[in-house]
């Protein structure tokens, strides 16, 4: 079972393989979440079919789709700095 239909047997199984290679590729990373994150999550996004997160702009509005996305919580982190958010 895929992600994304590829629509024929061939294409299933290249698909099939590549996921093979990434959960090869990252089951021995080790972790360093702060240093594999970025790259595990854009690879991913290619292996899933969909874009990449966007660069973080100045202006706050064009970063609907970016890493480390700043945001507050209302009622933990009203007043101190912002969290993130990976994608």
């Amino acid at each position: 079972m895929t992600a994304v239909d590829h629509g024929s047997d061939t294409e299933t199984v290249a698909y099939d393989a590549q996921v093979g290679a990434f959960v090869d590729r990252w089951r021995t990373s080790g972790g360093g979440e702060l240093a594999n994150a970025q790259t595990y999550l854009g690879e991913l996004c290619e292996l899933l079919g969909v874009p990449r997160p966007k660069p973080l702009q100045a202006e706050e509005a064009k970063n609907q789709y970016v890493f480390e996305m700043p945001v507050r919580d209302p009622y933990l982190n009203s007043n101190g700095p912002p969290l993130r958010i990976d994608l």
